[in-house]
Order: structure tokens, then sequence, then C-alpha cells
């Protein structure tokens, strides 16, 4: 906007006497919303307090002066030709004594002297009049910026919308099959333009036979329903030229044609052809990595057990006992991480570890690292299902082995009751409880507060679980439990 206007270099005194004083300008003050008073030429004569909040301005900056000297306009913004527009609705009222209410304008305000805020004002101009004759304009604005940019989002909003379904827009009348549709809608189903004609049944010719069947128990279930019931088609059609098979989706809903009062199927059609694309080569993808998976797991396994038949071969060759009890309960943890490797693959998941399966094994592989061969018999397992991940299956498994271990060393002789082993699940709650007959007190003392390898392993398990562990001496045996939730 123009700045050409020059400010009043006449005194607001020259104005009618009743605009001014103490009386008027609290008056006027008091009125509610923003307002300023206008002479002919757009010079300001008064501001209430409203518009200097609204507009962050003073009085004593802006009265006096061309309103667009006092308020400029945003370069390469605001409404055109806005102030030929202003100076046109005060010239109205001067010259009809009418009120003349504005379109809403553009008009940006200029913040700090640097930053300039996109605004939307309504304005009103009001005559003032006195003895018959308009002696000023009252002008009232109304910010409604908040209203047109949020009424701006919407239909730019609708537009996209408006513009995205109509390349792909549908309307089938199902008794007569006239087909009418969007540019786009031919070139998914492989038809150059004007090739398909009008009607609907060479769209249909394309649909994969073993698809057909579900095409058709939709359309006779909408036709059946009420009008506005959702309609969901999705189904693979085939190019014959290229052999190519293209994924739809259609969406639509049965309504009645205003034009011609016909009922008719009426919707868009989405390409999802990519989609299914992607989706075939992630899983095919995933699928190569638990084949991955379950290879490496294979010889994991395979390689452990390798350790532990090397093991198992050097403990019998070793004629000092204690060194033969060294590789003896290192080969059984070797066995133990073994096992973890081998649950690995045993199902569906091979990210999760069953515990019952694990459980089990373990107690057999440790009868024949022990070399007890029947040691299995003496345990008594009871054992409940849940899964862990890799991680702290392994920390679970070599931590039974090491329980259990323990218990056939220090548990008493054989003639003793069976060692139990128990898991539960309670919720998200599980736990692991070996008991076992009460050896010498010697032996007993060693078991429950051992200092030596196994026990910083059961210490350093157990933190990895993050659980809790508990002994106790009770009816004559001794009791280990350990509790933790289970994770995710």
């Amino acid at each position: 906007m123009s700045n050409a206007m020059p400010d009043a270099t006449t005194s607001p005194g020259e104005t009618p006497d009743f605009l001014f004083g103490g009386t008027a300008d609290m008056l006027f003050d008091a009125l509610p919303g923003a307002k300023l008073i206008l002479d002919r030429d757009l010079i300001i004569l008064k501001q209430n307090k409203a518009h200097e909040d609204m507009t962050m301005s003073r009085r004593e900056h802006v009265v006096g002066r061309y309103v667009f000297n006092a308020f400029p306009s945003q370069p390469g913004s605001g409404s055109p030709n806005a102030e030929a527009a202003v100076r046109d609705s005060v010239r109205h009222v001067f010259e009809t004594g009418e009120t003349d209410e504005m379109p809403i304008q553009e008009h940006g305000l200029l913040v700090d002297n640097h930053i300039w805020q996109t605004r939307f004002w309504r304005i009103t101009h009001s005559p003032i009049m006195k003895d018959g004759k308009v002696m000023a304009v009252l002008q009232t604005s109304e910010d409604v910026t908040v209203e047109m940019l949020q009424k701006s989002l919407s239909e730019a909003r609708s537009v996209a919308a408006q513009e995205a379904a109509a390349v792909s827009y549908f309307s089938i009348d199902l008794t007569s099959g006239l087909f009418t549709r969007g540019k786009t809608v031919d070139e998914l189903f492989g038809f150059a333009p004007d090739e398909a004609g009008l009607f609907v049944e060479p769209f249909f010719d394309r649909i994969l036979p073993e698809d057909w069947e579900i095409v058709e128990e939709e359309l006779e279930r909408i036709q059946a329903s009420p009008l506005g019931t959702i309609a969901k088609f999705d189904y693979r059609i085939q190019i014959p030229e290229t052999e190519e098979v293209r994924f739809v989706r259609a969406r639509g809903a049965m309504v009645v044609d205003p034009e011609d009062r016909i009922r008719k199927l009426v919707g868009v059609f989405i390409d999802m052809t990519d989609y299914e694309q992607n989706r075939v080569r992630l899983e095919l993808a995933l699928q190569e990595k638990d084949n991955l998976l379950i290879e490496v797991n294979h010889r994991v396994k395979n390689s452990l057990q390798l350790v532990t038949s090397v093991l198992r071969m050097e403990a019998r060759r070793i004629a000092d006992p204690e060194v033969e009890r060294i590789l003896t309960i290192a080969n059984s943890r070797v066995e133990a991480i073994a096992e973890v490797h081998s649950g690995l693959y045993v199902g569906n998941d091979v990210s999760r570890v069953s515990t019952r399966t694990l459980v089990n094994n373990l107690v057999v592989a440790l009868g024949r690292s022990v070399g007890s061969g029947d040691t299995a018999a003496d345990i008594d397992c009871r054992t409940a299902e849940f899964s862990l991940p890799t991680e702290l299956a392994i920390a679970f498994g070599l931590l039974v082995n090491e329980l259990l271990t323990n218990a056939l060393k220090y548990g008493g002789t054989a003639d003793n009751r069976p060692i139990v082993l128990e898991t539960r699940l309670e919720g998200k709650k599980a736990s692991l409880t070996i008991s076992n007959d009460i050896a010498p007190a010697a032996a007993l003392e060693t078991q429950a507060n051992g200092t030596g390898v196994g026990t910083q392993l059961i210490q350093g398990f157990v933190r990895q679980l993050r659980a809790e562990m508990e002994t106790s001496k009770e009816d004559d045996q001794f009791r280990v439990s350990v509790s933790f939730d289970l994770p995710g």
C-alpha cells in the first residue's frame, strides 16, 4: 500500500469539540472492541485502549497520522487495493450517512519494528453525526486471523482431497452396469483411453478368478444394505498383454444419484501394488533372516557340542580327581549354552526360547555331563510354559545349570528324595525354585554361602535377569527361589 499520503498538520482540536474531552475520552475507551475515529482524509483522530492492545501500538504514536502511515502494509502481501477500498468505504459513509461493512481484509502488523505478523480484519465504518451531518467515521476492527487461517487450511485440504479422489473416482449403476470413472482408473486396469467403453464388465473381467467370488459377495451385500453402507473391496487384477498382476483396493458406498435418482455404488480406487510388493519383499527378507539365524544357531550348537565332547574326553583321561571335577563343571556350562541355541530354532519364533523345553533338556544334559547316566530320574521337573528372548534365555539356562549342579553336589546321599525343580508363571512374574534334601552341615554351609566361581556366576545371572533370589532351610530341605518379571 502507498505511504504517499501525508500525516495531518492540523490539530485534532479543529474537529468538532464533542469528540474530545475527559468524558468523551472515557466513553470512547469504554467502548467494546478495537476502534479508531477517522476524518475524511483517513487521518486518525482518536484510538481506544482496545485498539492499542490489539495492534500493539500507542495512541501518542498514531493519533494525527494517516492510517496507512501509522499501520503500514507488509511489502508484497496484504489484500489487493485495500487502501483504496478503505478510502471508498469512508467516503461512502460521509456521503450517505450509512454504516458500511467491508469484506475481510488481509493487513499484517509490524512487531518490534522488524517482524511481520499475518493478520485478517473484519472492518466496519459507522458515521459519527451531529446536527444531521457526518462529522467523522468510527472504524471498528475485529481480528479474524485464526478463523481465516483455519478456513484456508480446511479449503486447502478439501481441494487436495477432491483432486486426489477425482483421478480415481468411480460410480457404478449395478443394474445397468454403466461405469463412470476418473481418468486414471482405465490406466490402473491396463486399458488405453476410450478402450474399455462405458460399462463395467471389461473391468470385472480382469479380476483374478480366485478373487472374483469375494468381490461378488461384497457386491451382493452392498446392494441389499441400507444407503450409506460402506463397501470394501480388496482384490487382484491381471493385465492380459503383460501378465502383470496388480493389487486394487476400492472403498465406496451406495447412494442415490441426485441427477437421475438411481442407486449407485460410488467410491474411489487405490493402487496397492507397490505396497503389496514391498510387503512381500519384506516378508521374504525376514524369512531369509530367520533362515540365516537358524543356520547360525545350528552351527553354534554343533561347535559347542564339539567342545563338550573334547572336555568330556579330557575329563575321562585325567587322573587328578579335582581337575576332572573342574572339567566336568565346565562341560556342563558349555552344554547349557548349547541347549539354548538348540531351542532357538524349535518353533516359529527364532528369537525366543521355550523355558520348559530348555529346562528339560538341561536336566538330561546335566545327567550326561556328571556321568551318573540316570540323573534325570533323580530330578522331579515341574515346569510352566513361558519363553524368554535369547540373551535372557542364556542367563536363565546357565542359572538353572549352576543351581542344579549345586543341588546334585551338596544334596546328600542317593537315598534322599529327588531334587525338585519347579518353574511357575503368575501374570507377568516368573519364578524358579530348586529344593534338595539337606546335606551334612559343612556342605550345606557351602551351598548357601559359597564364594567360588559358581556362586559368582549365579549372582551375575540373577542380576542379568533383574531377579530376586532367596534361600531357606525348611523341613530338612534346602531351597533356593529366584523370581523375575518377564520382559515385554
